[in-house]
C-alpha cells in the first residue's frame, strides 16, 4: 500500500456542473431559442427551499415553474416568454405570502372550515 496517501474523505461533494449548463441543457433537450431567467428562477428556488428548510422544494419549485409555463405555451395560452414570466410571477407572489404569513396547521381563509362550509353555513351530519 502506497505510503503518504491520504484517507479518503467520508463527505461526498457535489459534482461541480461547467458553466453555461443550462444552455447546454437546452440544447441536448431540442428547446432552441428560449431564454428562461435562470436567476430569478434559482432565487425563487434558493427562497423556497430555505423557507421549508427541505432542499427538495428548490427542485421542485424550478419544476412547477418550468411545467407551468410549458402547459401555458403548448396549449397556446401564451409564448413561452411570457408565460416563463408568468409562472415565476406566480410563485414569487406565493412565496411572499408563505415566507412573509405566521405559520399555522393550515392555511384555509379565515371561517373556513375543513369540510368547505364557512362559519355561516349550517354543518350537516
Amino acid at each position: 500500500m502506497p505510503q503518504n496517501v491520504p484517507a479518503p474523505s467520508r463527505q461526498v461533494s457535489a459534482p461541480q456542473l461547467p458553466v453555461g449548463w443550462p444552455e447546454r441543457l437546452m440544447t441536448a433537450l431540442e428547446l432552441p431559442d428560449i431564454n428562461p431567467d435562470t436567476a430569478r428562477l434559482a432565487r425563487a428556488a434558493r427562497i423556497a427551499a430555505a423557507a421549508s428548510g427541505q432542499d427538495d422544494d428548490a427542485a421542485a419549485t424550478a419544476f412547477v415553474a418550468g411545467y407551468a409555463a410549458g402547459l401555458a405555451e403548448g396549449t397556446g395560452q401564451a409564448g413561452f416568454d411570457r408565460a416563463h414570466a408568468a409562472s415565476l410571477r406566480a410563485i414569487e407572489r406565493l412565496l411572499a405570502t408563505e415566507v412573509t404569513a405566521p405559520s399555522s396547521p393550515s392555511r384555509r381563509p379565515a371561517g373556513d372550515a375543513p369540510d368547505g362550509t364557512t362559519q355561516d353555513q349550517e354543518r350537516r351530519p
